[in-house]
């Protein structure tokens, strides 16, 4: 990372929080985030399939761990 580039990165993002403080999203924004999300939930649920075993099991493991269920990615789907 460039010499003060943290820093810059930083103030940007409390700028853009201050923009939204003030003025909120406007509907193409918002839009546009949920295009967004609706394509990563497609490719997540089109390549459940490719999935890692070694990867699914740890992934399966941290859930169980913390209480919570391992079908978030079908839920996720579901949404869609």
């Amino acid at each position: 990372m460039p010499e003060g580039g943290a820093q810059r990165g930083l103030r940007a993002l409390l700028t853009e929080v201050e923009r939204v403080d003030q003025h909120g999203f406007s509907e193409s924004e918002l839009a546009r985030a949920k295009q967004e999300l609706d394509r990563g939930f497609e490719q997540i649920y089109r390549e459940r399939d490719k999935l890692d075993s070694a990867g699914f099991r740890r992934r399966v493991r941290a859930e169980f761990s913390r209480g919570r269920g391992v079908s978030r990615r079908r839920r996720r789907a579901r949404l869609i």
